[in-house]
């Protein structure tokens, strides 16, 4: 989200439709103003300059510590030898300017080896299962943790006020969520999301959870589960032991992926599609390509009536997008 919780933006890859990489990558502005007659709507989008505008599959945007810059990663990026961090003022967040892009080329894949999702490159894909534990001010990492089933650590988060400072993950294709001390590399299996109810039969175990979000408070951890179609919430005050909460379900298969909260932490962005690789690849992760919003309370996930769901398959005259990060 933006300043003041206003207006999100969202990075989108290329089209979900025939000629993939040919219409340019965006950042896409949604008025957030719950007060606003034009809540949940498209404003404006923001394509990066050419050359290198295209096939970036920009993903999970963040902002700086000020709110004025707003950072995307390219997933694609690297196929193309094109720079893969895209820079924009969100200063004046109605009107994002594109600032500048770069490229980290020595940076880790710890969730898959990036090679095995080409079909170029024969066998399944090469999963990984670790952490990372950095110490910024030396930009070093102090210690590296892995974790035993090796089904892809897509993200972790660092539990607030957490006296060990430790961090939760979750491993994508198993379904298992893991609490890990970085003071001695411990880990804990702490919940198992294929125990979540309603439960929703997939035909990966446990739904496909990946991206995470926690409130200040560290007591809740909310995931989002792609093939399950759900969002759910957790009570993680014991890191040993954590326990549902609320889950709110769009359907088996929607896609939830990306779970973004504003700054209150009152509001949930979701953003529905994962990655389609098209004929180059092996993912096809969809989704419906839609943004929801959801109401958040300590006790409860509820969707929030007021906000006009956003349908990428309808909002462009550039054709289906789908939506792959949000602030």
């Amino acid at each position: 989200m933006a300043r003041e919780d206003r207006h999100v933006g969202a990075g989108f890859g290329p089209p979900a439709a025939a000629a993939p990489g040919v219409a340019p990558d965006f950042l896409a502005v949604i008025d957030f103003d719950r007060k606003s007659g034009q809540y949940g709507q498209v404003l404006r989008t923001v394509p990066p300059p050419s050359p290198g505008n295209t096939g970036n599959e920009p993903h999970h945007c963040h902002t700086s510590a000020d709110q004025t810059i707003l950072a995307c990663g390219g997933l694609l990026s690297v196929l193309k030898g094109q720079n893969d961090i895209f820079f924009f003022d969100i200063t004046d967040a109605r009107h994002p300017r594109f600032l500048s892009s770069t490229k980290a080329p020595n940076s880790p894949s710890d969730f898959v080896n990036p090679a095995t999702t080409l079909n170029a490159v024969p066998g399944d894909l090469q999963l990984r299962s670790s952490l990372r534990f950095w110490d910024l001010q030396r930009r070093r990492i102090t210690r590296t943790v892995l974790l035993p089933d090796n089904a892809g650590t897509m993200d972790a988060k660092l539990i607030p006020g957490d006296p060990h400072g430790r961090a939760v993950t979750v491993n994508m294709f198993t379904g298992l969520m893991y609490s890990v001390d970085p003071t001695d590399g411990s880990y804990e299996q702490a919940f198992d999301t294929e125990t979540i109810t309603p439960h929703v039969a997939t035909e990966v175990r446990g739904g496909l959870p990946g991206l995470l979000a926690i409130p200040r408070g560290g007591r809740r951890l909310i995931f989002a589960a792609f093939m399950a179609g759900q969002v759910g919430m957790l009570d993680i005050t014991n890191p040993k032991q954590f326990k549902q909460v609320s889950v709110v379900s769009f359907g088996k298969d929607t896609g939830p992926d990306s779970v973004h909260l504003t700054h209150d932490g009152k509001r949930l962005v979701v953003t529905d599609y994962f990655l389609n690789q098209d004929g180059f690849g092996k993912v096809h992760m969809e989704g419906d390509h839609k943004v929801h919003v959801l109401d958040v309370r300590e006790q409860s996930l509820t969707v929030d009536p007021a906000f006009r769901v956003v349908d990428f398959n309808t909002a462009f005259s550039t054709g289906r997008r789908g939506p792959t990060g949000s602030r």
